[in-house]
């Protein structure tokens, strides 16, 4: 197989591995949200935080995992978190109780940190350059397009089975697909004969270290940009769907509308992608974050169904792009030297975002009994968080202002 084919089937391996692990797991805990308030009468609030468990595991187990990409094999780290993911849905249609239901909800955050977006990045970065954009675009697709498939059919799986059978069944394509094409077809860079020692410390200096980075401006820009975004997220994969029905849509167009929204996300990540490797990932980022800013205000009044399309278009050009922009700036701000170590610390960011905006929305509605409130403020916030990608500088600038300030210093 020519290394243009491998490139291409490693690709869609990655792309796969996002549509399934992401799609079945933590992007679709919304659908699962009423059923599990009807059966067990916990509150909305209590039940979000199902979400936020998945992402403090989660930012825990990113540093975790960027340093193993760092050091191991990607495919090994991969398929122990698919593994994990896998277990913890069928551990989740089992629980009788909040705790055991929590215990797998902790579980999928350590199956999607080790198998999703930290691995998917730097395998990525790895084997594509300059079209490093539109194949993170097209790798972070799958997310968004399993989510899309996914919540259509764990939807109908809830309504023909019941939610304990529909977490099982949903965790079949991981263990019998997932799992066997990882371990077959990743690997962490292309193979090559030439890569010498010499070559290896060379691929070693192509970026900053982390103590150099952490100094750096655009590390704690990137990480509060992706802390605002995935809030957004977050606060949409729990609440979006319960809002509409709660304007009078019924379970499944509600669970409709968030999938054809995926649908979009899919598209507009190859698209910005695409977008990034031409104009670059600051603007495209900023564009797209603002897109979800956008999104939320319509958001407001989607009980006018004439602004449905809108919504749809701007959410899902917001909520999906920055997933594959985002490692496109660490990449472009960091160099690929301690790429998955970097993009572990910044996932804390994101994972906290991914807690805060869930349980912010859903204690506005307990305390106010609507959404608008919490939709509103949100908007701000990503308002702001649109204008900080900007203020990133290339790794290669970075070096330069290191390297004259040290000449500037006195000896």
């Amino acid at each position: 197989m020519t290394g243009e084919r491998k490139r291409w089937l490693l690709l869609a391996v990655l792309f796969l591995s996002n549509f399934f692990v992401i799609g079945s797991s933590s992007a679709i805990t919304g659908v699962f949200l009423m059923p599990l308030v009807k059966h067990f009468g916990w509150s909305r609030t209590l039940t979000a935080s199902l979400t936020m468990l998945i992402a403090v595991t989660g930012a825990a187990a990113g540093p975790v995992t960027g340093r193993l990409m760092d050091s191991l094999a990607a495919h090994k780290v991969m398929a122990v978190g698919v593994a994990i993911t896998a277990a913890a849905l069928i551990a989740a249609g089992r629980a009788d109780s909040f705790a055991a239901m929590a215990a797998a909800h902790v579980m999928i955050g350590v199956g999607t940190a080790a198998s999703t977006i930290i691995p998917v990045s730097l395998v990525t970065a790895n084997w594509f350059g300059a079209r490093r954009g539109v194949a993170l675009g097209i790798a972070m697709s799958g997310m968004s397009l399993g989510t899309a498939a996914m919540a259509s059919w764990a939807s109908y799986l809830i309504a023909a089975a019941g939610w304990r059978q529909a977490y099982t069944i949903l965790a079949l394509p991981l263990l019998l697909v997932v799992l066997p094409i990882v371990v077959l077809v990743v690997r962490t860079r292309p193979a090559s004969p030439a890569h010498t020692s010499a070559n290896r410390e060379a691929d070693c200096v192509a970026g900053l270290k982390r103590s150099q980075a952490l100094r750096g401006r655009s590390f704690w820009l990137i990480g509060m940009t992706y802390f605002a975004y995935l809030a957004g997220v977050g606060l949409g994969v729990v609440h979006f769907v319960p809002y509409l029905i709660g304007l009078g849509m019924t379970p499944r167009r509600a669970a409709g509308v968030f999938s054809i929204a995926m649908v979009v996300s899919t598209l507009g990540k190859p698209a910005m992608g695409i977008v990034a490797d031409r104009v670059g990932s600051r603007p495209a980022l900023g564009a797209a974050v603002f897109s979800l800013c956008a999104a939320f205000l319509l958001l407001t009044q989607a009980g006018h169904p004439i602004l449905i399309v809108p919504l749809v278009l701007f959410y899902g050009i917001g909520v999906g792009a920055p997933v594959a922009l985002v490692p496109m700036l660490a990449a472009e701000s960091f160099g690929l030297r301690s790429f998955g170590t970097l993009t572990g610390l910044i996932g804390i960011f994101g994972m906290l975002g991914t807690a805060t905006g869930p349980m912010f929305a859903g204690r506005i509605f307990d305390v106010s009994g609507g959404y608008v409130p919490a939709f509103i403020l949100m908007s701000g916030v990503l308002f702001a968080a649109a204008m900080l990608p900007f203020g990133c500088l290339p790794f290669t600038a970075t070096s330069s202002a290191g390297r004259a300030l040290a000449h500037q210093a006195p000896s």
